[in-house]
């Protein structure tokens, strides 16, 4: 989700664009609120502001219709909507995406070309924040509907905030035929962004965005070492988001390295389909067997981010209690730990039985993730567990192999959970059984897996051995994500410490940081929660003095 499309798109939510816990609050964007919601939580109704624009080559005001095309969009198979199954079976009438384009959907009314509502199947707090993901924008039918390939639409997007792509003003949309290619975007060079002029600043919200640059220009450059050259001296003002080493510590490369907190997460995850990590005594025994701030030394300098023992990031989930387990591990608690496990035979603390040998984890190559591997193997070791570490032959990722569940891997390593949108629902979506798949997985612990799909995915055989033990939090993950308010966090914070503390399907590491580097001509800086980058609604440059 690039942080560019909250300059040329309007959502009927959106963000404030800011730092910490504030900026993953919904607030209204297109919409004259964050929605009208039934008492029953099934219906939600939105009011577009009075003068929303589209901008060129459209000029048209923006209606109810324009949003539910853009669910007919997302509800068409051949346009492979990156994050449909976010609306799938929760919108009525979107029960996945149908091979023609459907000319309505049921669970979508446009009243009036300023309201729409929509009724859902089932109540969810985070609708607000569902509907803050760009694809769900309106969309002009006269434009988007002559696009039918995946992408293709995004060269010629239509503008609704403030910013257009450069020549969007040329383009003659009077037929899908006489459409050209918009010159500010090349999508594997540069993105050009200049002023709106339909874009109203009364229909919008300084605190969401005050858009300073006359013209915005984001330029792709696989060189971090160019990079930095061009924004130390002045051709450049910031990096955009995160860059994969250090800069160098020198005040006269006139950088500035801003290290801002993400809602990633990093972590171990264990499969409970594979002894010994079926049985939750062993979980546990590895959480208390991590020395999480070792591993972040390991990592380095060019990896920062604060250890943890909890799912959810601060920004999320304010109020989680303590830390579970010791950040430094306790080896005599994990051992203790261990004992109570039918694969400690003798109960001296030591896992011996033959599971716990050799058991298969693919390694990550590059730092700074390969540093951390040895600080895993001696915590795991310390309590009988021997993993094999080893390089795939494949040339895919190592962080691809969990995703298949026929592999059956014992342990992976993940770099980090990024969550679509900033809400405990999209990390929790990751331990539901709708996160099983037989390829492309997400519940890589295979939490909640049921028979049908265990059987679908060729594991039934071992589904069988180990199904008594299997744990499954479909139900409090339903329950939370019905929830609003105060009353959703307070869920989800008590989801954190349950898992954490009677299901442990995970070894939470850290949050990781980003980092962001900007130059001496950035005169405002402002960091996107939201996004994960630097917020270039309220960013401001000058060139003065360079």
């Amino acid at each position: 989700m690039g942080l560019q499309s909250e300059l040329l798109l309007r959502t009927l939510v959106t963000y404030r664009h800011v730092t910490g816990a504030a900026g993953v609050v919904p607030i209204a964007d297109l919409a004259t609120n964050t929605g009208e919601v039934s008492p029953d939580g099934m219906s939600w109704t939105f009011h577009l502001k009075d003068g929303v624009r589209f901008g060129p080559p459209v000029n048209r005001p923006i209606t109810s219709a324009d949003v539910e095309f853009a669910f007919r969009r997302i509800d068409t198979a051949a346009l492979e909507a990156q994050y449909g199954y976010l609306y799938d079976r929760l919108i009525q009438g979107m029960d996945g995406p149908v091979e023609r384009k459907p000319t309505d959907v049921s669970g979508i009314e446009t009243p009036s070309p300023r309201t729409v509502v929509f009724h859902l199947t089932h109540p969810a707090g985070d609708f607000p924040r569902r509907l803050a993901m760009p694809a769900t924008a309106p969309m002009p039918p006269e434009v988007a509907g002559c696009f039918t390939k995946p992408g293709d639409y995004g060269r010629d997007l239509v503008s609704t905030g403030p910013y257009m792509i450069r020549g969007a003003d040329v383009v003659d949309a009077s037929s899908c035929g006489s459409i050209i290619q918009m010159a500010g975007f090349g999508p594997t060079s540069d993105l050009f962004m200049v002023r709106n002029p339909e874009y109203d600043a009364s229909t919008d919200n300084p605190a969401v965005r005050e858009s300073y640059p006359n013209s915005i220009d984001i330029r792709i450059d696989p060189s971090t070492t160019d990079i930095l050259r061009e924004v130390s001296n002045g051709r450049r003002d910031a990096t955009i988001g995160t860059i994969p080493v250090p800069i160098p510590a020198a005040d006269d490369l006139h950088l500035t390295a801003r290290w801002e907190p993400t809602d990633t997460l990093g972590y171990l995850s264990m499969n409970v389909l594979v002894p010994p990590f079926d049985d939750v005594h062993v979980r546990r025994a590895v959480n208390l067997g991590l020395d999480r701030n070792a591993i972040l030394w390991a990592l380095g300098a060019s990896a920062r981010g604060p250890a943890t023992t909890h799912l959810f990031p601060p920004a999320m989930v304010v109020s989680k209690g303590p830390e579970v387990f010791p950040l430094d591990g306790d080896l005599a608690a994990a051992q203790r730990e261990m004992a109570q496990s039918p694969y400690d035979s003798n109960g001296d603390g030591s896992c011996d039985a033959q599971v716990c040998r050799n058991l298969f984890v693919p390694s990550p190559t590059t730092p700074p993730d390969v540093n951390a591997v040895p600080i895993i193997q001696s915590g795991l070791a310390s309590i009988g567990i021997v993993l094999k570490v080893r390089e795939l032959d494949c040339m895919c990722p190592y962080a691809n192999f969990p995703k298949v569940i026929k592999n059956l891997l014992p342990l992976s390593l993940n770099r980090g959970l990024e969550p679509l949108y900033p809400d405990p629902e999209a990390i929790a979506r990751s331990l539901h059984s709708s996160g099983i798949a037989c390829e492309d997985q997400i519940d890589y612990s295979e939490v909640g897996i049921t028979r049908r799909q265990a059987s679908d995915c060729g594991v039934l055989k071992q589904w069988r051995k180990v199904r008594d033990n299997v744990p499954n939090l479909d139900g409090r993950i339903d329950a939370c994500e019905r929830l609003k308010g105060n009353a959703r966090s307070a869920c989800w914070a008590e989801f954190d410490r349950y898992v954490m503390t009677e299901v442990v399907p995970w070894a939470p590491i850290r949050f990781p940081d980003t980092l962001i580097v900007t130059g001496r001509t950035v005169t405002k800086f402002e960091y996107d929660q939201a996004f994960g980058m630097i917020s270039l609604c309220h960013v401001a440059v000058s060139t003065a003095g360079i």
